[in-house]
């Protein structure tokens, strides 16, 4: 203690450099090897889940390849849906008020009807949706001058 009252400004200032300077050096070589193995660690880590990504995809795939029908060309499914559709649809009285039977853009159908009873044509929605699981794109509704008859316009899904 009696040393440092007797030095220097000077030389206290290069006492405490040197002490901060040799406390980061130490501080440096008590962490670092921690921080190295950490970052190896995690490494190591970071291969082995990407080895693992790589393996789930590829069984995702066979997955998925196992449970996915075979595809069907749009156009066999389009015209398969229509023939069902005409299949069903020529047992119902609404039949013969149906005008246009067409497929419309990718898998939807395309209906009208003019002068159709509005409590049988809902019915035969209703009778698709649940035999068919076919869904209403588009319903356009307008009323003709006798009751209880609409000219419709639809699009299934």
């Amino acid at each position: 203690m009696n040393f440092w009252k007797k030095a220097s400004l000077r030389e206290k200032k290069i006492i405490a450099w040197g002490a901060l300077i040799t406390f980061c050096l130490l501080s440096y070589a008590f962490i670092w090897p921690f921080v190295s193995d950490e970052a190896e660690t995690l490494r190591q880590r970071v291969r082995q889940d990407f080895a693992l990504l790589t393996l789930m995809q590829e069984y995702d795939k066979r997955m998925t390849a196992l449970t996915m029908p075979p595809e069907v060309p749009a156009t066999i499914m389009a015209t398969a849906r229509i023939n069902s559709i005409q299949n069903d649809l020529d047992k119902t009285v609404i039949a013969k008020n149906l005008s246009l039977l067409q497929q419309a853009e990718g898998n939807a159908i395309k209906m009208q009807f003019k002068s159709v009873n509005f409590d049988d044509f809902i019915s035969w929605l209703i009778h698709l949706w649940q035999t068919q699981k076919i869904t209403i794109k588009e319903l356009h509704v307008t009323s003709t001058s006798v009751p209880g008859m609409v000219s419709v316009n639809v699009i299934l899904g």
